[in-house]
């Protein structure tokens, strides 16, 4: 664990395994970043957004630990439901065809902060906390 997982992955990576021992829709802490940085479940509970993977659980079936790294919370971002459910889950699985084409396909996933003109001038970036 310790951070987003990414990288090349090939088409035998991506093809075998099953869903992680103990996932179900549960995440946990990996203890990556300090303390105060750290998501938590607690994060979400009545926040309305979904934890979201940043890298998809299926695209790490070459082994079982692997797929369950996606569940660290250091590999969470909040999502509108909408949009993880509906185009983002796409996106995961469009990659993941990409792979009976294409010997590595690489996928680079992160939050996005859009910084926001405000009234007195100044940009700044705005987070749910």
């Amino acid at each position: 664990a310790g951070g987003p997982l990414g990288g090349a992955r090939g088409r035998a990576a991506v093809a075998g395994g099953g869903p992680p021992g103990g996932a179900g829709g549960g995440c946990g802490g990996d203890g990556a970043g300090r303390p105060y940085h750290r998501a938590s479940n607690a994060d979400y509970r009545g926040s309305g957004f979904d934890r979201g993977h940043l890298a998809a659980s299926a695209n790490h079936k070459w082994s079982q630990k692997a797929m369950g790294d996606t569940f660290y919370l250091s590999n969470i971002a909040p999502q509108n439901p909408h949009l993880n459910q509906n185009a983002w889950n796409n996106l995961e699985k469009y990659s993941r065809s990409l792979t009976k084409t294409h010997q590595n396909v690489y996928v680079c996933t992160g939050p996005l902060f859009l910084p926001r003109m405000e009234p007195d001038g100044k940009v700044y970036v705005k987070y749910q906390v």
